[in-house]
């Protein structure tokens, strides 16, 4: 039955589509519609509406990714934009549709202009045996055409590489740099205050512990290991647990409750990153980072210090990919019981030579990203 029901929908989606034409009707103010499906997607969006405020010629609406109506529909509010049903949503004009997953864009009418703004730069984790960020399966459409108009990206390195392997890309990957990045940056100016606002003394040596989701994440594969071996180590250092949003609210997270499991370490003298805090202002207290393949390791890897992997299966993690190429240049932590040590010498005898060689290809445009990001938007909704 739900099978029927999608080819009805299906159906009923082409037959208005070939009603409405080909043509974009022209209007004023723009309509830009945001996909969301949970606070780290509605995070990535919201900073891009952001470069607009106060803009009356854009108009700006949300609707939800597959499978995540509630999460979209309260999150709406929070980005200060109307709600609109997907069903309703795949049936209207849109003078740009953003994305920052890969949420089904063929949803769309085909003639809109469909960005695809990031969440994970070349981080090189694999989905389903593809490259979660370019992986064809999620950027090209069965004719091997790309589903989008254009991706934003943070490297000319990852742009080349991927134009190589992907040609229906060529022209599309537009390289603006990272807000999150120069919001990273822009505050490092203040460390000592930061830290003194998040509870951080001029003493600690503050250890952050990044996590993606999934089997092969550091919380799923050793959380519970590596957190009791960092137990025993607080007060020689202040660790930061951090794991990605699937953990804290939708459904994977009610079988996999990491988030839950975090803030029950805080009455053992750990701090916890939520989804709500802003992680650029824990990396720049910290002074070492403990990571798996997510992609918040790639922008860590732009502050220069010292950063760690934990062990993950290769196979998943695309070859080329910046992700891939620190976890294959940097030191690990190949097990809970070498924490310790690692730490022990964390600062003192660490391969920044082999760091430095990839972050500088990490972020072609520091500082430009606002006004590059802002350029892209207003070339597609005129186009």
């Amino acid at each position: 039955m739900d099978e029927i029901l999608r080819r009805i929908v299906r159906f009923a989606r082409r037959l208005l589509w070939r009603i409405m034409g080909p043509a974009r009707p022209s209007r004023s103010p723009r309509r830009v519609l945001l996909v969301v499906s949970n606070e780290m997607t509605a995070s990535y969006l919201g900073g891009v509406k952001a470069l607009f405020k106060g803009r009356e010629d854009l108009v700006f609406f949300v609707t939800s990714a597959p499978g995540r109506v509630a999460e979209a529909r309260t999150l709406a509010p929070t980005l200060e934009a109307p709600f609109v049903p997907v069903w309703s949503a795949a049936m209207q004009w849109w003078d740009l549709i953003l994305f920052s997953a890969h949420h089904a864009p063929h949803r769309f009418h085909p003639a809109v202009p469909k960005l695809f703004i990031h969440h994970s730069y070349d981080s090189g984790k694999k989905a389903n045996g593809a490259d979660h960020r370019y992986g064809a399966p999620f950027v090209l459409d069965e004719q091997g055409e790309s589903l989008y108009s254009a991706y934003l990206e943070m490297s000319e390195a990852t742009r080349e590489r991927v134009e190589a392997e992907l040609p229906a890309l060529a022209g599309r990957i537009r390289v603006v740099g990272d807000l999150m990045a120069d919001r990273m940056f822009d505050a490092t100016t203040r460390r000592d205050e930061v830290r003194a606002e998040l509870g951080f003394s001029p003493e600690d040596r503050v250890v952050i512990m990044m996590s993606t989701w999934g089997a092969e994440s550091m919380m799923e594969a050793m959380g519970e290991t590596l957190i009791e071996a960092a137990e025993g180590l607080v007060g020689t250092y202040r660790f930061v647990l951090s794991t990605h949003p699937n953990h804290w609210t939708g459904p994977y997270s009610e079988k996999h409750p990491w988030g839950d499991r975090l803030l029950a370490t805080r009455a053992n003298g750990f701090d916890v990153i939520t989804p709500d805090d802003d992680w650029t202002r824990f990396a720049i207290a910290s002074d070492a980072a403990i990571s798996d393949h997510t992609s918040l390791a790639v922008t860590y890897a732009l502050l220069g210090r010292p950063l760690f992997f934990v062990p993950v299966d290769e196979a998943v993690m695309t070859l080329g990919t910046l992700g891939r190429q620190l976890y294959d240049a940097l030191p690990r932590i190949d097990g809970a019981h070498q924490l310790e040590n690692t730490l022990k010498t964390a600062w003192s005898d660490y391969p920044k030579a082999n760091l430095e060689t990839i972050s500088r290809r990490i972020d072609s445009y520091p500082g430009e990203a606002a006004t590059r990001i802002r350029a892209e938007v207003e070339r597609l909704v005129e186009s």
